[in-house]
């Protein structure tokens, strides 16, 4: 792709992910106002049991985008037809394999493991089968989305994002403005659940008239393809697993032993946190290619240095909105919201930290990717990574508070921090010692620095909470940028970024 065409694409893609989610924080306080607390935490536990269903969806949606892609490039249209229609089938089975767990054992769910208020436990069964229903439509669509990821139609791709985040805007003006006599939950989870379909038939539409193999023909169902794109999704699969259960699988739990206000605060939390981690997936997608060209050239010093560029980059970018988020989450919340959930402001804090640590390690998993070492990657990784649900859940049984459970996702973050590196050692020639010191003092340090200092300056002097929170983003951007200058930038970083400021 040349250069123009790939910032092009770029800048689409990060404007679809802005756009939604600035709209996001525009419309949670209304949607939170609307269906209330508690219906609106019922609402986040139904998507996150629904998606911890979903675990392979990931490798799925990655397998069809490779098979794709890779039969585009031979230029052999049959294999395109074949590469698509083993797709679906795949996505088919899956997306009826989830409904029929869902119709089956959804109401077991319900009325036996899920703490629900007995008022609304009739209104819990009918919202699964809402959101499963929507789940369904994410699943099928995959295929359609791969073939248009494969021949890099970005256009579209924010296109239909953005029309998906509009109709999201319309559902909250419906919601808000135009009274209805039925569940005010139910309402709007089937307005989701039709936006769901419309966008799916644009997108279907016009994938299919737009390029030719994206249609399903059943006689290009081949058992050895299937084989193979199974057996690609091989490993990833596992990594699906410890990432969907840490996630969609905490919501579970917190609901198990908090009810239905926790999974609230936690749906606010994590809100928060893709809004956060916007900029930060910018930098890791941009950032990327450069590894995976180091490693296909056998330069593992610059892939090395590459890593420690991408980890400096991420955690600082992050830093900024992160740490101003921590030392001013109430006013923030206030602000932003009309009612706060219970433990709301807490699990911010605890998940911006977690998101925190991982950032710290995210130039690593592309590396083991890039050299093409998976399997040991994912059987360590996700291993730890997976412990998260039976830890918590023994710290909940002891009576820890529900924050407990992202104090532990950190502490194993940290941990399988070190065995990455420890790993990639085996592969690779590096100076463990060194990549420490780069990941954890230089890029680490200004942080604490920064949290620490301020817990010493008596902001809270200050009455107007505007101005407050104004001499405290102040303060960060003052502050942490020359201790990011001087801490973690060696001369010639430090240089370079002279150059460009002279030079803008």
């Amino acid at each position: 792709m040349k250069k123009k065409g790939f910032l092009f694409n770029s800048f689409i893609i990060s404007f679809q992910k802005l756009f939604a989610a600035v709209v996001g924080i525009g419309i949670t306080p209304i949607i939170l106002q609307e269906l209330g607390i508690e219906d609106y935490g019922l609402y986040t536990l139904m998507v996150g049991f629904v998606g911890a269903l979903t675990f392979i969806n990931w490798s799925l949606s990655m397998t069809t985008q490779r098979y794709v892609a890779f039969a585009l490039g031979e230029g052999i249209y049959e294999n395109q037809l074949k590469a698509f229609s083993n797709a679906m089938l795949i996505h088919l089975l899956y997306a009826s394999a989830i409904f029929i767990v869902i119709v089956f054992l959804g109401g077991w769910a319900v009325d036996h493991f899920l703490e629900i208020p007995l008022a609304r436990k009739e209104a819990a069964n009918i919202l699964l089968y809402l959101v499963g229903g929507i789940t369904v439509v994410s699943i099928i669509s995959t295929p359609y989305l791969g073939v248009v990821k494969a021949h890099e139609n970005f256009l579209f791709y924010a296109g239909l994002g953005i029309t998906g985040t509009l109709f999201k805007i319309f559902i909250v003006i419906i919601l808000k403005y135009f009274s209805c006599d039925s569940d005010k939950l139910i309402f709007y989870t089937i307005l989701l659940l039709i936006s769901a379909l419309l966008v799916f038939i644009i997108n279907q539409w016009y994938t299919s008239r737009r390029f030719k193999e994206a249609v399903f023909y059943f006689h290009y169902v081949e058992k050895e393809v299937l084989k193979n794109m199974l057996g690609f999704m091989g490993w990833n699969i596992f990594g699906s697993l410890a990432v969907i259960g840490r996630n969609q699988g905490v919501s579970v739990l917190l609901n198990i032993f908090f009810g239905v206000i926790k999974n609230a605060a936690y749906g606010i939390a994590t809100q928060v946190n893709f809004a956060l981690g916007i900029l930060s997936q910018g930098i890791t997608g941009a950032l990327t290619p450069r590894i995976l060209k180091s490693a296909g050239s056998k330069n593992q010093k610059q892939m090395v240095n590459d890593v420690v560029v991408m980890t400096k980059l991420s955690v600082i970018s992050t830093a900024y909105l992160i740490l101003f988020f921590l030392l001013e989450a109430e006013f923030i919340l206030n602000l932003w919201l009309n009612r706060i959930p219970d433990s709301a402001i807490i699990f911010t804090k605890y998940i911006l930290l977690f998101s925190f640590t991982t950032s710290l390690s995210g130039g690593l998993q592309v590396v083991f990717n890039a050299i093409g070492k998976v399997k040991d990657y994912s059987i360590w990784i996700s291993t730890i990574i997976l412990l998260n649900l039976p830890v918590g859940s023994l710290f909940f049984k002891l009576g820890y508070p529900p924050q407990t459970i992202f104090l532990v996702s950190i502490v194993l973050e940290l941990i399988a921090l070190f065995v990455r590196v420890y790993l990639l050692k085996r592969f690779i020639d590096f100076n463990i010692a060194d990549f420490l010191v780069q990941i954890f003092i230089k890029t680490l340090l200004p942080t604490v620095i920064i949290i620490i200092t301020a817990s010493f300056i008596p902001f809270d002097v200050v009455s107007n909470q505007y101005l407050k929170a104004s001499l405290t983003l102040v303060y960060i951007l003052l502050f942490y940028s020359l201790l990011v200058y001087f801490i973690s930038f060696d001369k010639k970083e430090r240089s370079l970024i002279i150059k460009i400021f002279v030079k803008k």
